[in-house]
């Protein structure tokens, strides 16, 4: 099974990181020390809805997922995963929380995300 992916980090997966660095990796693109103001708003900007549902508020961005709450608040996310690895990262900017989990193995953090998103009066994610 091990010969199907990636053993080594790539643009295509097999990311090295810890819950460190995704901290360091939001704080870095709201205080713009990454693009521009202009080039991160850009990257941040909603796409594409992600369900027809008029109730449903999620986006998706360029690498990112956007949830709206009714307040007009977001929550900016990404999600990954393959055979034996799983994680999820979560800025929400109105209080500044960074919300990062990592898994060595598939444990479905994807409902740890739900959760997070409802917590926060989000439609699901």
């Amino acid at each position: 099974m091990s010969f199907c992916l990636p053993i080594v980090g790539g643009s295509d997966g097999g990311l090295f990181t810890c819950a460190s660095d995704l901290d360091k990796l939001w704080r870095a693109v709201f205080s713009y020390k990454l693009l521009s103001e202009e080039m991160t708003r850009s990257f941040l900007r909603q796409r594409v809805k992600m369900r027809p549902d008029p109730e449903h508020r999620g986006y998706y961005g360029l690498g990112v997922y956007i949830n709206n709450k009714c307040d007009g608040n977001s929550t900016y996310y990404a999600v990954g995963g393959d055979f034996g690895v799983e994680f999820f990262t979560a800025y929400c900017p109105e209080q500044k929380i960074v919300a990062s989990a990592l898994a060595n193995t598939e444990v479905r953090l994807y409902s740890l995300l739900r959760a997070l998103l409802q917590m926060r009066g989000e439609s699901g994610a």
